[in-house]
Parts: C-alpha cells; structure tokens; sequence
C-alpha cells in the first residue's frame, strides 16, 4: 500500500507540484539566484523538486551545459547553492531529463511561475537531446476565488509550521502542495486542531543528500 503524504482519501485530488531555481549569467555577487517571479532572460537551471501528489518527491542539483555562462566557483546566491555544490553534487542534464521522465511520463506538474520553469525545463531537455514526457501548467489554473484569497497567509502559516530552515526546491514544492491541501479545505485559520497532522516526511526522494 502506498504511504501518501496527506492520505489516499485526499492524494487523489492533490496537485503534483514542480519548482525550480536558477542563477543568472555573468553576475558575482550573492544575488546571483534567479528566485520565483524574476526574469528567465540570461540565467539557467541549478535546482529542480518535484513533490507528486502521492508523496513522492524528486529533487536534484543541475550540473550546467558548458554554453551555459556559469557562474564563478567563488560566487553563491540566496540559497547558499554555489558552483561548488553543483560541481560535487549536480546531475548532468541528461539524467536530470532522464530522471524527470522515468518518474512523471504521463502527468501534469504545476508551477506557479510557468514561463520561468517551462523555459528552464526547455534548456534541460534540448541540452539533453530528449523529449520531454511530462506536462507542465500554471498552478493557478487549479485555485478557486477563495484559496486565492486565503492562499498567501496560508502558505506563510505553513512554511512556519514545516520549519524549513533552508529555501530549496524541494521543500518549497512541499510548501506549496501542503498550502494547496489547506486552503482547498479551508483550513488556513483552524488552530484549534493539529495542524500538521496529516502531513508525513516525503516517501521517497531522488538525490536526497543535497536537498
């Protein structure tokens, strides 16, 4: 039987939610990291989370394409993700493409910064000569009116709860997917009842040491 992170009763309608982080070209100073809402132009992919609908999650570092513009090994960004790291710990373009496929052929992740990750996937898959094998749709096409309105102090409330000590992607995909659980039920402001309860480690995770 599988574990899912918030019950079989509920998996089923969850969201299977992607983000991803990248770094701008040319730039050496901490704010090399190109977060959510910024601009795709001149930056590439350094981090990928996937967390499935069903608690299986998929995370990564991204070794960059040598036509990439890297980033100098001494500089760093928001999240503490440096040349180094991904020199140690990143996947070649190639498995990270492989990998993204083997786990979600067939299915629809959402982003809440489409363009920006539609584009970073686009770099991954042409540098990796494959096809891509997965859907990618803007997350907001799934929210009603009302978890729109609840959706930002539910998310603050759930990222405390959580207590990520580090902003990476597969923690935030986390993030968003447990809101998502919330607001649909409108939980945000229930204090009254445990309100982590359902919620489980993720059941497998993909590259875990650097997540």
């Amino acid at each position: 039987m599988n574990t899912t992170l918030f019950g079989d009763e509920v998996a089923s309608v969850l969201p299977s939610i992607l983000v991803m982080y990248g770094c701008l070209q040319n730039r050496k100073d901490a704010d090399a990291c190109a977060l959510p809402g910024g601009s795709v132009e001149n930056s590439y992919p350094v981090e990928i989370g996937v967390m499935r609908s069903d608690g299986d999650a998929f995370c990564a570092l991204i070794q960059p394409c040598q036509h990439w513009k890297q980033l100098p090994e001494t500089a760093s960004n928001v999240h503490y993700i440096s040349p180094g790291l991904i020199h140690r710990h990143g996947m070649t373009v190639e498995a990270v493409a492989e990998g993204l496929n083997r786990r979600f052929s067939g299915l629809t992740l959402y982003s809440e910064q489409l363009d920006q990750h539609t584009t970073w996937l686009d770099m991954i898959f042409d540098a990796a000569d494959i096809r891509r094998e997965f859907d990618i749709v803007d997350l907001a096409s799934m929210l009603t009116t009302r978890q729109k309105d609840i959706w930002p102090a539910t998310a603050k409330r759930v990222r405390q709860m959580l207590g990520f000590t580090r902003q990476r992607a597969s923690s935030d995909a986390r993030i968003l997917q447990t809101t998502f659980h919330w607001t649909l039920n409108n939980e945000a402001f229930h204090s009254d009842r445990p309100a982590l309860s359902r919620v489980v480690a993720p059941r497998k995770t993909f590259n875990q040491g650097v997540a």
